[in-house]
């Protein structure tokens, strides 16, 4: 069975005053949107701050190779991140970078205990300083701030 419209281009012309209205554009706007929420906010996989390398850092926003090999060092000389807020401490992490990047990273807490029972039994045994006085007399103590100034230049570590 054949089927006639009324009129012979009725759906192209209605088609051209919708283009014309910018009624099309919603739905496309629409679809737009939800796309880069989806991305963003779904589909977005976060980077384990403790296991990234180098390069997977300099892939993150804001973070160039010097920043990144801030980071990786600063992963060296302290051990793993138990926070994700140590970043801060990060020459050229300030907090409006911290938010920037606080989307795309995380801290796993089973990456942190691989080595937190070694680190804390290293740290332990607490470091004791002694310093002698114009008479002599030896001081110790484990608090050398505390030290008066005038005897911090006789202050060593104390080794048993």
């Amino acid at each position: 069975m054949l089927v006639r419209w009324q009129g012979s281009l009725s759906p192209l012309v209605a088609c051209k005053k919708r283009l014309q209205r910018g009624a099309i554009w919603l739905p496309f706007f629409i679809f737009v949107i939800y796309l880069f929420l989806c991305i963003n906010f779904c589909g977005a996989r976060k980077l384990n701050l403790n296991r990234a390398t180098l390069s997977d850092l300099e892939a993150l926003p804001g973070i160039g190779k010097v920043l990144a090999s801030r980071i990786v060092n600063y992963r060296k000389i302290h051990g793993k991140f138990v926070n994700i807020s140590e970043l801060k401490n990060i020459k050229g992490i300030g907090e409006k970078k911290f938010k920037l990047l606080k989307r795309y990273l995380y801290v796993d807490p089973e990456s942190f205990k691989e080595n937190s029972l070694k680190s804390f039994s290293s740290n332990l045994e607490p470091k004791v300083f002694y310093y002698t006085d114009e008479n002599g007399t030896y001081h110790f103590t484990q608090f050398p701030e505390k030290v008066p100034k005038k005897y911090r230049s006789t202050l060593k570590l104390w080794k048993k």
